[in-house]
């Protein structure tokens, strides 16, 4: 699954999926751009288009098949990444006010 929302309420991005979607996005940018440049539609043209998306589709397939056998694993960085990591509850120590000194001056 690429997208979530947590208990808080905030939706998490798995960084792989957006690089990935951006990646595709300007591959079928530019490619759009280069056919309305040269101003024609041809059939290759179109097959190349239907190629970037198939290739899409089989990205976020294998990706997927992939993090699915790595959770099943337990061998996962994004969720090796995700928990927390505990830290010792240290409480922090009592310092003397530093101005006693003065005090002690100032009433003798």
């Amino acid at each position: 699954m690429t997208i979530w929302q947590d208990p808080k309420g905030e939706i998490e991005v798995k960084k792989s999926s957006i690089y990935r979607d951006i990646g595709f996005y300007i591959i079928a940018a530019l490619f759009t751009i280069g056919i309305a440049i040269r101003s024609k539609i041809e059939i290759w043209s179109s097959a190349c288009l239907l190629v970037i998306y198939i290739g899409l589709v089989a990205t976020v397939l294998i990706q997927d098949k992939m993090e699915s056998k790595e959770k099943k694993e337990g061998n996962s960085l994004e969720d090796a990444e995700s928990k927390p990591i505990e830290q010792p509850i240290v409480e922090p120590k009592e310092e003397k006010p530093k101005s006693e000194a003065l005090c002690i001056f100032f009433i003798s």
